[in-house]
């Protein structure tokens, strides 16, 4: 808790840190992440090093509210297996910070590394905003008194050399159905068939999943796909391919046919 974060403070004028030396070469970079409305996606932050010999480290990273929720975060697996002597995150609704202290004697250094992963946050995309793409970036507003974003290098508090902060593309959100389950009602029965028949020659409304009516999912709608569903449910017990029709998925398939409205329970 806040307390952690105190005590790492504490830390830090015990080592006689000076606040924020010259840059050094050393960076900072939270990776980009994509995902649809529900994904959970992980955004990894790392340092790279080329000399300096890092002791400790803090920083704050924010996000939006509206577009992201934080679920947790874990320390990455370099940070792990460097086994550090003080490792501690804050999480608040709007960002988190962390910090970590390899060794509190001093004997241990981080030296040159490339891609090193020191944190890893965990977030369920919202995509509230309506934006397509969302920022996950350092800042120095998380906790009181807030993360601040350094490293420790020789007993001083030293700012990051580079900071890359993260996008985080929000997709299209893909509508799952069951393949040949396309009048809506729930289940995969003969109405399905009648229902496909009417549209074709009757002039019947269209399904609102043109995916799940292509029951055989060669890219069109036609007598072939009731066929099939007739054959599934009285015939030869024909397989109705992917996602089938228990389960609900996306279409597996590029074709020109797309599902307007999600038909799964």
């Amino acid at each position: 808790g806040s307390s952690s974060w105190i005590a790492f403070l504490g830390f830090l004028l015990v080592l006689g840190a000076s606040p924020l030396a010259l840059a050094q070469p050393h960076s900072l970079e939270a990776t980009n992440a994509s995902g649809s409305v529900g994904d959970i996606i992980t955004v990894d932050i790392l340092i790279d090093n080329v000399s300096s010999p890092i002791e400790a480290m803090g920083l704050g990273v924010c996000h939006d509210p509206q577009d992201l929720s934080i679920i947790t975060v874990a320390q990455g697996l370099d940070l792990i297996m460097s086994n550090p002597d003080f490792a501690n995150v804050i999480i608040e609704s709007d960002g988190w910070g962390g910090a970590f202290v390899l060794s509190l004697a001093g004997t241990t250094v981080l030296g040159p590394v490339t891609d090193w992963v020191s944190f890893v946050g965990v977030y369920e995309v919202q995509g509230g905003s309506g934006q397509t793409t969302t920022p996950v970036e350092f800042c120095e507003t998380i906790a009181n008194p807030p993360f601040e974003v350094v490293f420790v290098i020789g007993g001083s508090t030293v700012a990051p050399g580079a900071l890359t902060n993260s996008t985080v593309t929000i997709l299209p959100s893909v509508p799952e159905f069951r393949r040949g389950e396309l009048n809506g009602d729930g289940s995969f029965d003969i109405s399905d068939a009648v229902y496909l028949l009417a549209a074709l020659f009757s002039s019947g409304p269209p399904s609102n999943c043109s995916d799940a009516a292509d029951a055989n999912d060669d890219g069109a709608i036609d007598i072939a796909d009731a066929i099939l569903i007739l054959n599934a449910l009285f015939g030869t017990m024909a397989t109705i391919p992917a996602p089938g029709i228990l389960d609900c998925g996306p279409d597996p398939t590029s074709d020109g046919l797309d599902c307007g409205m999600a038909i799964c329970p």
